[in-house]
């Protein structure tokens, strides 16, 4: 079958339907400025295609069934799932099917997005088969929650040769703001965080509550290296970093074809209790909306250690579409390029602190919707392999892993 006519009831019976409702989500979950159908031609589509459908053939099948379970040994991994008596609760490890002997493995926990399951995310990033490959581990949770994450990262140490130093923290949409609420919460025991779909820094976390000066203190005296992964053409419009616009008014869309029946938003423990989270954070009332951009960044550059960018050059920034990847980016960095992936522009700025250590990476995936790019497991782990925090004197100690 040629890939696209996977996007269709009549040349895909099986999963058509599904494709062309994530085909209508692409659609409603962009700013008015991409180009989906020369997305989905290109060598980036034909990925995405091929993890949607991995994803549609397994999600409403038995987490832990036979089919799982041989797709999965298949390529090199052991799935176990944890909990499982209530679905809020669940959780599962993924890690490579034989541990080595002597060898310690790193943890990436990945966070879902809103409304979203376990299921829905787990063929989505490449994380998964690339833990088979590159020898680390991956945790996945129903509830996200920074203090729920605490915990399982101590019971994961108690089911495999953890390496302590190495735990790392990312994910997309509402997965990216609980990853900042850990971020502020337990910066010790984190090596690195990476975002997708959500501003540079979020003042609030998923329960409305604002950080305090006292917790931007404390993650600034740990210091995590921080990357952000961001489409383009998001719906909420957190790209460029130098231009503020209200999020996209967009006919209402369940963001994926088949909920789990497991899944009931009033019982979900990432929401505040009538069911709803908050809102996008918005500029003060009488206050140039683009220097306040400027205020967030330049917050996650002080926690990084990181010298301020300089505002009027980022927001010039605005009025140079010449200048290909500042105008995309709206910033400007220490190390610079633009790399295509699968045919698709990644524009890529790193930006080191006073220790020299690559504290901020920014990446920009043109022409994508919300939604986790088809690159995100290589780019993640690309950065935080880097580093590890040291148990004897707590840093972060710039240290690439290897395989």
């Amino acid at each position: 079958m040629n890939y696209m006519d996977y996007w269709s009831t009549k040349t895909n019976p099986e999963t058509g339907a599904k494709f062309e409702h994530f085909r209508l989500y692409m659609e409603c979950t962009h700013n008015g400025n991409a180009d989906v159908p020369t997305l989905l031609a290109s060598d980036y589509g034909k990925e995405l295609t091929r993890l949607l459908e991995l994803r549609f053939r397994f999600e409403e099948k038995d987490p832990m069934g036979p089919e799982y379970l041989e797709y999965y040994k298949s390529i090199g991994i052991r799935k176990q799932m944890f909990e499982t008596d209530d679905f809020f609760t669940r959780w599962a490890l993924f890690t490579p099917r034989e541990l080595e002997e002597g060898r310690k493995y790193p943890l990436i926990v990945w966070h879902h997005g809103g409304k979203e399951s376990i299921e829905d995310e787990e063929f989505i990033t490449h994380l998964i088969p690339m833990a088979a490959t590159e020898k680390f581990t991956v945790l996945m949770a129903q509830n996200t929650n920074w203090d729920n994450i605490e915990r399982l990262i101590d019971l994961v140490g108690e089911n495999i040769p953890l390496d302590k130093e190495r735990i790392y923290m990312g994910g997309f949409s509402q997965g990216s703001r609980v990853t900042g609420a850990a971020m502020l919460r337990m910066p010790e025991r984190l090596a690195a965080a990476a975002l997708n779909g959500g501003p540079v820094f979020d003042i609030t976390d998923n329960f409305s509550a604002p950080y305090t000066l006292a917790e931007v203190e404390r993650l600034t005296a740990a210091f995590v290296p921080y990357m952000q992964l961001q489409n383009q053409c998001d719906v909420s419009n957190c790209v460029p970093l130098n231009h503020y616009e209200t999020r996209r008014e967009t006919p209402h869309i369940d963001n994926h074809y088949y909920i789990n029946p497991g899944y009931d938003r009033m019982k979900d423990p990432t929401y505040l209790p009538d069911g709803i989270t908050h809102e996008r954070i918005n500029p003060p009332q009488n206050y140039d909306v683009h220097y306040w951009l400027m205020d967030l960044l330049n917050l996650r550059m002080a926690t990084l250690g990181c010298a301020f960018r300089d505002a009027e050059t980022c927001i010039g920034y605005r009025d140079t579409p010449e200048d290909e990847l500042h105008h995309v980016v709206g910033c400007y960095g220490d190390k610079e390029r633009i790399e295509e992936l699968y045919g698709v522009k990644h524009y890529m700025i790193d930006i080191f602190n006073r220790d020299g250590i690559d504290a901020f990476r920014y990446i920009v995936v043109a022409n994508t919707n919300h939604w986790p790019p088809v690159t995100t497991g290589e780019l993640i782990w690309d950065f935080f392999k880097q580093f590890r925090r040291d148990s004897a004197t707590g840093k972060i100690v710039a240290d690439e892993y290897k395989v």
